[in-house]
């Protein structure tokens, strides 16, 4: 775009420096004429007319290229601004497959909106590798996405930084319900959306069930630690209330300190007693 408007610019300036030149010529040729020897036949206002008319001739046209420059200049900066404008609120919507922190082998769809703006009446189309519509029976797998509302009937409306994201599917469970193997599938799907001025915007997501083959993980994350902590806590304070909801517990006071003291002392007493025998 840069290259096209110093290419207009240059014509443009050659334009005018061939008036300009025609111009300074002709009158340059009249002056000249005038001064050489034999009969004249511009007298000195005929001269001045046609220097004038000159003038006002390449005024004229300079003005009239200005004044197109001028536009040109006017509707690339309103162009630019609408441009700025359809920038400040573009949506863009993408489409992810996540394992889930419960498991690797159970995986979540999210559709989030990472754009400027928000994203109204997004819409899912599922195909298959040669880019024609899928269906259920062409790619089973398309069951398990059309379960869930926002990929079956679409998203009305995703605001900024907002994202959607829920269980699809399990690895463990997919070899059953597809009757096939489990990394054959390949999902390919089709995203449109809106912004909110009804500009319409399309992104792609695909993705080959094979490169899911072979991935493994080890460990778990200190969040998946500390729930496992969490849950252990809970059993132990579980087992120390009891069923009425409220917490067990016995008051050891003086008197009981007491009583155990003189218990202890007596069954000294008797060990002794029995040892002098």
């Amino acid at each position: 775009m840069a290259f096209a408007i110093s290419e207009k610019r240059g014509s443009i300036f050659l334009m005018v420096a061939a008036i300009s030149g025609a111009a300074v010529a002709f009158v340059f040729g009249v002056f000249i004429g005038n001064t050489l020897p034999g009969p004249n036949i511009f007298s000195q206002d005929t001269l001045s007319s046609w220097v004038t008319a000159a003038a006002t001739v390449m005024i004229t046209v300079l003005t009239f290229i200005l004044a197109v420059e001028t536009w040109r200049l006017r509707a690339a900066q309103s162009a630019q601004i609408e441009n700025l404008h359809r920038e400040s609120i573009q949506p863009s919507v993408s489409l992810s497959l996540n394992t889930n922190s419960a498991g690797i082998h159970f995986m979540d769809a999210k559709v989030a909106n990472t754009g400027k703006g928000i994203a109204k009446n997004i819409q899912f189309l599922f195909r298959d590798k040669s880019g024609a519509s899928a269906t259920d029976e062409t790619e089973p797998i398309i069951k398990s996405f059309k379960k869930l509302a926002m990929f079956e009937h679409g998203i009305e409306s995703l605001g900024v930084g907002q994202e959607l994201s829920s269980f699809v599917f399990s690895f463990l469970e997919l070899g059953a319900e597809l009757g096939q193997d489990i990394f054959s599938p390949y999902l390919s799907v089709l995203i449109s959306y809106e912004d909110v001025e009804g500009y319409s915007y399309k992104n792609t997501f695909s993705v080959n069930f094979i490169q899911f083959k072979g991935i493994s993980k080890l460990g778990s994350s200190p969040i998946e630690e500390i729930s496992k902590e969490i849950q252990k806590f809970r059993q132990i304070f579980e087992k120390v209330s009891n069923s009425n909801k409220r917490l067990g517990v016995d008051v050891y006071d003086f008197q009981d300190r007491k009583i155990e003291t003189e218990e202890f002392q007596a069954m000294i007493e008797e060990q002794r007693r029995r040892n002098s025998i």
